[in-house]
Formats: structure tokens, sequence, C-alpha cells
């Protein structure tokens, strides 16, 4: 189920963990794990041994955008049986950032500013980034909302023109362009 699937925004490296394998008869010799593409139904990183530890970092990768990759991990106990393999959910490398907000409207009024505009429809969006300035280009991160619309509250603004824009930020951490620009003067 894609709902259980992590994301990640860079392709170089996957992190993994998992609880310690139990051997009663003969004990726990070591674990391994191999790093499978679900995607390419193929093996990125063949099984290689952990040790005892439960937690590896595979660096120097390339993975590729909307890939799904799994981490495999089986336990060899004392005598060399090994166990069946544990696959996690996956992890889907996504570096494409939600588009940007649209129509972006702004209600300038005592002290306050209110915001509103289109919500994104992407799946994987997870909140906007709200900016502000003195400039055309507003690059004072101001707020995030999980809403569609925001009341900023600036103080530092008053009796000034402040221009305003928003961003939305997916679940992996990608950041839309920057939406049209609103400005206008807090009024008293």
């Amino acid at each position: 189920d894609s709902v259980d699937i992590d994301r990640q925004n860079f392709d170089d490296s996957y992190t993994g963990h998992w609880t310690s394998f139990a051997d009663d008869l003969s004990g726990l010799k070591s674990h391994e794990y191999a790093l499978y593409d679900s995607t390419a139904s193929d093996y990125l990183i063949d099984w290689e041994s952990a040790g005892l530890d439960t937690t590896i970092l595979i660096s120097g990768l390339n993975l590729v955008s909307d890939h799904i990759y799994q981490l495999h991990v089986r336990g060899f106990d004392q005598v060399n049986n090994i166990g069946d393999f544990l696959s996690s959910n996956g992890v889907l490398v996504d570096l494409s950032a939600p588009e940007a907000p649209q129509n972006l409207v702004g209600f300038f009024s005592a002290e306050r500013i209110y915001l509103t505009w289109d919500p994104n429809l992407e799946e994987d969006l997870s909140f906007y980034k709200v900016y502000a300035g003195t400039e055309p280009e507003a690059t004072v991160p101001i707020l995030e909302t999980v809403s569609p619309e925001a009341e900023a509250y600036l103080p530092e603004f008053q009796d000034g023109l402040v221009y305003l824009n928003v961003s939305a930020v997916d679940v992996p951490g990608n950041e839309s362009p920057i939406s049209n620009r609103v400005d206008g003067v807090p009024q008293q």
C-alpha cells in the first residue's frame, strides 16, 4: 500500500533500521541487508553483512527518481543457517517539487494581513510557507500553515509597503516555486 511508503528527496544515500533477529538455539551470528529497487525489480545492492548492527547508511548511491527502494534484511545463526528475509515497505525517491500555489490574494487591515490562495492538489503536500519582505522578492519566511489561507500579524512592517508570496512544501521537503506576489500597506 503506497500510504505506508516513506518519501525522501535525495538520491545519494539510503538509511534503514530493523529490530534485531533472534535465534534461541544457536544464537544470532549476524544480519545481512540488500537494497532492492522494486520499480525495476532488481537488487541495487546485493547482500552485505551488517554484523550485529540494526541500522545501516548506504552512501554513494545514484537512486532513480520515482522509484521505490526496499530494504531486505535476514539473519544468520551461529551455524550459518540463513533465515527468511524481511522487507521494508519501501522509500519512494521524490525529487519533484509541488506546483506553485495559484491565485494568491491579500487583504490588508489593522496590523494584519489575511491571505488566501487555491489549494494545491498534490497527494504528498505537507504545508505552505508564507514569505514577507519590504522588497519585491519577499524572502523572509514568516509562517507555515497546512491550510490555503493565513493571517499574518506584522507590526514590523507598519507604515510601509509589504510584499508577500507563498510556496508549497511536500512530505520529503521539496519546495515549490513561489506564488504570485501580493503587496500592500498594513493599515492602522
